[in-house]
């Protein structure tokens, strides 16, 4: 049987990770050069879960316009893009 800090930072080490992958996929789709994505990716997995949470605030902040630059994008896209008009 798990003692309670075991089970407690294994939940905390979960959250973190769901944290992790969504600033994996928002770096995908970020406007950061290859360089900078790579060396984002590789220091990704040692942040701590403030660090996470900041690093997501940027990423969404500075995301690719997908109408802008000619990619698929999706009525959300339409409406977030005309709220900032």
């Amino acid at each position: 049987m798990k003692s309670f800090d075991e089970w407690f930072n294994e939940d905390e080490n979960e959250g973190n990770n769901e944290l992790k992958q969504e600033c994996e996929n928002l770096l995908q789709s970020s406007c950061y050069d290859d360089d900078t994505i790579s060396d984002k990716e590789k220091e990704l997995w040692y942040y701590s879960e403030q660090e996470l949470n900041e690093l997501k605030a940027n990423l969404l902040m500075n995301q690719v316009d997908k109408i802008e630059n000619g990619m698929r994008y999706s009525q959300t896209d339409i409406k977030r893009k005309l709220r900032q008009l």
